[in-house]
């Protein structure tokens, strides 16, 4: 299981990056992601989705957080990711 405290640490620093360098590889690398460029895209694509309907700016990183530390962090990404993406609001989501 991922340290709690690197988790948190690792999704904040995910989230607030403007890009995918190899330290963001890496962090994603760290919390279990065999396709850290999928991760990465996905997360991209979540923060700007559902970023603007959590006015707070807590809702993505505790889910986030507990997404990673679920059975398969990559499959519940994408699938997320997708269903974001599908709806017409991000609001709807939360």
């Amino acid at each position: 299981m991922i340290d709690s405290a690197h988790t948190r640490a690792a999704i904040s620093d995910l989230l607030q990056a403007t890009s995918c360098g190899q330290r963001e590889l890496r962090l994603l690398k760290s919390l279990g992601f065999s396709d850290v460029k999928r991760a990465w895209t996905d997360i991209a694509s979540l923060r700007e989705t559902i970023g603007p309907a959590d006015p707070t700016g807590h809702l993505l990183p505790t889910f986030l957080s507990e997404l990673v530390q679920g059975f398969d962090a990559e499959v519940s990404l994408n699938a997320v990711e997708r269903l974001a993406a599908s709806l017409e609001t991000p609001e709807r989501i939360i």
